[in-house]
């Protein structure tokens, strides 16, 4: 089967970003042992990742550079802030918040956003927040293989039928 608008896809790939001086990071890896599923056309993934592999079949594999526009976008220094400790009060952290925490908030055009806390200054009763992606402004370097394409509803290697989702119907990562 080729991969189209609704099928289920499973991938292998390699995550990777270079420094400045032109030293590779390996950021994440998906293997075929723990390998990505998404349905395509649903904006579960990137759409340079969608571009390359629609129409191709299981086996495929390729190599592709994402610009920080076309991945998780450029930083963006206004969605990093300091908020006062008290701030957090209401939440399920009260006031023990911790770097790598996240909440839910309006970004700075009303819209909703996740934070991470970044740095907690407890001293001057503060914590920094992040808004943006953790790859926001990075480029990214992508080598992926095809591992399976399937209609939605066919069972899967594993049994499921599509990817896993949580109790709000996101899709879950395996």
């Amino acid at each position: 089967m080729r991969v189209e608008e609704g099928c289920v896809v499973t991938l292998s790939y390699k995550l990777m970003t270079r420094s400045s001086s032109g030293e590779v990071a390996l950021l994440e890896e998906r293997t075929p042992e723990y390998p990505f599923e998404f349905v395509f056309g649903q904006g579960q993934t990137l759409p340079a990742i969608e571009a390359v592999i629609l129409g191709k079949t299981p086996g495929f594999q390729a190599s592709i550079g994402v610009d920080p526009a076309q991945a998780y976008g450029e930083f963006d220094n206004e969605l990093v802030a300091e908020v006062q400790l008290e701030q957090f009060a209401n939440t399920s952290a009260g006031t023990d918040v911790q770097v790598g925490m996240q909440f839910s908030t309006r970004g700075p055009e009303g819209e909703e956003i996740t934070v991470r806390v970044i740095e907690v200054r407890p001293e001057d009763g503060v914590a920094v927040v992040d808004g943006n992606h953790p790859l926001a402004g990075l480029a990214l370097d992508i080598d992926l293989q095809i591992l399976d394409v399937r209609a939605a509803g066919d069972a899967g290697p594993d049994g499921s039928e599509g990817p896993a989702e949580d109790e709000d119907g996101n899709p879950v990562l395996h």
